[in-house]
């Protein structure tokens, strides 16, 4: 099986300007046919028609094994007649030969994931050509749309995560939505839908309560990029508990992460107040339970800067939140003020890959 023939050229007895082109028996003991040389059946391949001192080349056409023709549409360069280079076909009289180059070694066409996962809206996600424009699919490279795929959130339940995958419906590339996980393939090493090695993992995202999507919550599973998602208070808040707990909602920072990616999370702004020692810390997936090692302390009512909080390392894949909480030592008010536009605004800041 390959996309890249090598030394494939045979004779075609096919005549006129027609749509696809027969392929018949090897054109010298030199090359193979289609067939010997695996050939995948709908794949697109290029080829050359040689015809005297004609030529045309044809780009990207689907090959059918069964009855072993080629596709033919408007050539990428042809010459007719030792004039200049055009792009109209050849009239052919049955006397053609039809050569497959390795322009897919070339160019990079054993390439895999030229793509990535991106947030279009509320209601849209999509999938999009990068550094390329091949995506493997059921073993196969497809070539992934110059338009890019969309889904829409239609039918999705809220406040749930879901995996995206690529298909071919026919031949047209398509996106799905699913709660199930993914596996790798045994056969291609690709990530794909558990217990569909048809559809290939290209990224995850997921639904607000309110059934919409949101950047922080969508990932791309190729070509990821260094993201950032912060929640800082939206009005002036205090803290005057001795017991450990979340300063308000207003902070929670919501994301997504890959589990075998590093997140980084620290706190933003500062806080002052009391009469004793305070402490601001990060909270991951709790609003009581502290994460070891990402805290920061102040005492006696002191202004303190509080981005000394840092944490990173791994979470387990999927969806996870991180918080601003506090403590004090003595009772009194702990205050994290609000300043539209300031910098001095508390909260958290998760940075994270996808």
């Amino acid at each position: 099986m390959t996309v890249a023939p090598d030394r494939v050229k045979v004779v075609s007895n096919t005549v006129g300007t027609g749509t696809s082109v027969a392929l018949g028996a090897r054109a010298h003991d030199f090359f193979m046919t289609p067939t010997e040389a695996g050939m995948l059946d709908g794949y697109a391949y290029d080829y050359i028609i040689e015809q005297g001192s004609d030529w045309e080349h044809q780009e990207r056409q689907a090959y059918t094994a069964s009855g072993t023709t080629i596709a033919r549409g408007t050539p990428k360069r042809s010459r007719i007649g030792g004039g200049s280079l055009g792009t109209t076909k050849l009239t052919l009289d049955g006397t053609e030969t039809i050569y497959f180059p390795s322009f897919e070694t070339i160019f990079g066409e054993l390439q895999n994931g030229q793509c990535y996962f991106d947030y279009v809206s509320g209601t849209q996600l999509r999938l999009e050509r990068h550094n390329g424009r091949i995506l493997i699919i059921n073993g196969l490279p497809r070539v992934i749309p110059a338009t890019p795929i969309t889904i829409s959130n239609g039918g999705l339940s809220a406040s749930t995560t879901y995996f995206a995958y690529a298909f071919m419906s026919g031949g047209t590339m398509t996106l799905e939505l699913s709660t199930t996980g993914h596996v790798e393939d045994s056969t291609t090493g690709i990530e794909v839908k558990s217990g569909d090695a048809t559809r290939t993992l290209v990224g995850m995202a997921r639904t607000t309560a309110g059934t919409v999507f949101s950047d922080a919550w969508v990932l791309s599973y190729y070509n990821r990029r260094h993201r950032v998602t912060r929640a800082l208070v939206t009005a002036s808040r205090t803290y005057t508990s001795t017991t450990l707990g979340e300063v308000h909602a207003d902070c929670r920072a919501s994301f997504l992460c890959w589990g075998d990616e590093v997140t980084a999370v620290r706190l933003l702004g500062g806080a002052y107040g009391g009469t004793g020692q305070f402490e601001c810390s990060i909270g991951i997936d709790s609003a009581t339970a502290q994460t070891e090692g990402a805290l920061a302390w102040s005492a006696n009512g002191n202004v303190m800067g509080i981005g000394q909080a840092v944490w990173t390392g791994q979470l387990s894949e999927g969806d996870h939140f991180a918080t601003l909480q506090c403590k004090l030592s003595v009772a009194g008010t702990i205050n994290f003020d609000f300043v539209s536009g300031g910098r001095w605004n508390a909260g958290t800041q998760v940075e994270f890959i996808g």
